[in-house]
């Protein structure tokens, strides 16, 4: 499955993970082919270790828009899908310095 990772402010330990298995085009910006249980598995390690920064994860999917957006943290964009069609809204006055 093409799998696109996005992280803000990574542990070390989720950046290493991410770089065996998919190549980073920029700085936090992670993309590759992989099963679904690798993409599952990286995920979840996300999940669990990244208290603070963000990260979003985007893959194939068999849907309408032909793929599925997760995301972890705060962020100022927030996408949501609508009837099979994914939107992006914004907060408006939005900082990252009080997250926890």
């Amino acid at each position: 499955m093409m799998t696109v990772i996005d992280v803000t402010s990574p542990p070390t330990v989720i950046r290493g993970y991410l770089q065996r298995y998919l190549l980073e085009v920029r700085a936090g910006l992670f993309v590759g082919n992989l099963p679904k249980s690798v993409q599952e598995s990286l995920w979840s390690s996300i999940v669990k270790h990244m208290h603070f920064g963000s990260a979003i994860l985007v893959t194939t999917a068999r849907n309408e828009a032909g793929y599925t957006i997760f995301t972890h943290g705060k962020d100022r964009r927030i996408p949501r899908e609508n009837y099979g069609v994914w939107l992006v809204s914004y907060l408006k006055n939005f900082s990252r310095i009080n997250e926890k």
